[in-house]
């Protein structure tokens, strides 16, 4: 969980957290601006970063709340 100010101020310190895991740094841009554009529709608590099942360097990201996955 995500205890923070802001839905993209969080996902951008666990994005962090996830290049480095996955060492594909240019994932963060479209990661970012996926964020920037639902971020106002989305509780900052529920906010967590999953590896998606088809790829080991993908990231998505899936609201709790909403269910709704990128």
């Amino acid at each position: 969980m995500c205890l923070c100010v802001c839905a993209r101020a969080c996902v951008s310190v666990q994005l962090r957290h996830a290049s480095l895991a996955y060492n594909k740094i240019s994932r963060l841009t479209h990661v970012n601006l996926l964020i920037s554009k639902l971020s106002t529709e989305v509780d900052c608590h529920t906010v967590r970063l999953f590896p998606t099942p088809t790829s080991n360097t993908s990231v998505a990201i899936a609201y709790e709340h909403t269910g709704l996955s990128l």
